[in-house]
């Protein structure tokens, strides 16, 4: 609705914007399996719910007349601080998987994206004169998490930040509560940090990403794009 008004009150022509369509419904999984749910009752009470309404938001924009349009799909919510804290000394060793991550809670981002991805190949079949460009989230993380030593992280499991982790509620602020005393600080080398909040990442993952995004085809869905085409300069260095 706050779309909708401020494209009418600006009267912004939407075939000529580019609309980015972020990570949406983290928060419905996060919140979910913070409260103590199991992982697995989650995926067929939530995803479902979840892809519907992005599915037609996303048919809607583009029957608004949108043209370029980019669709972010999930973290592998299993790889964030987060649950690595949540989880920490409650889960086997057969729970995690080979970088890490919370096998359960990733197979929830999994099967978003599984279903998202169709979202997508559905919507560019019924507008074929749309370029609609799908982000790899999950790809890109667990690829910059298997080679962070490559791109200066140097930490990929800690926070670098837990003041403000009073926003979270039931199980995960209990379990937190003890990085998130009076005595917590930022760190002070935020650029070898994967992880700013616990849940967000730093502005140099978030950076590295974004190139990421740009420059690869592994997580760009077409590649190339008109994503692609405004990443390189006349020179061919990619910009920042």
């Amino acid at each position: 609705r706050w779309f909708e008004s401020a494209a009418r009150e600006q009267a912004i022509d939407l075939r000529r914007s580019v609309v980015y369509f972020g990570e949406i419904g983290g928060n419905d999984y996060n919140y979910a399996i913070g409260s103590g749910d199991n992982a697995s009752t989650v995926v067929p009470r939530l995803i479902g719910p979840v892809i519907a309404r992005l599915n037609a938001t996303i048919n809607h924009l583009l029957g608004r007349g949108v043209r370029h349009l980019i669709v972010q799909g999930q973290f592998p919510q299993g790889c964030l601080s987060l649950y690595l804290t949540l989880f920490r000394g409650a889960a086997a060793p057969t729970d995690y998987d080979s970088l890490g991550c919370i096998v359960a809670v990733n197979r929830i981002s999994a099967r978003h994206n599984q279903l998202l991805r169709q979202v997508v190949e559905n919507a560019s079949k019924a507008y074929p004169e749309a370029e609609i460009v799908f982000l790899d989230t999950y790809g890109a993380y667990t690829h910059l998490l298997a080679n962070a030593a490559s791109y200066n992280i140097t930490n990929t499991s800690d926070a670098c930040d837990t003041r403000d982790a009073s926003r979270f509620s039931g199980a995960a602020a209990a379990l937190l509560a003890p990085r998130t005393g009076a005595v917590a600080e930022t760190c002070e080398n935020p650029e070898n940090y994967l992880s700013w909040d616990s849940i967000h990442m730093t502005d140099a993952a978030y950076g590295i990403l974004s190139r990421l995004f740009l420059t690869d085809a592994r997580f760009s869905s077409h590649y190339p794009n008109f994503l692609s085409q405004c990443a390189t300069s006349n020179n061919g260095t990619t910009s920042s």
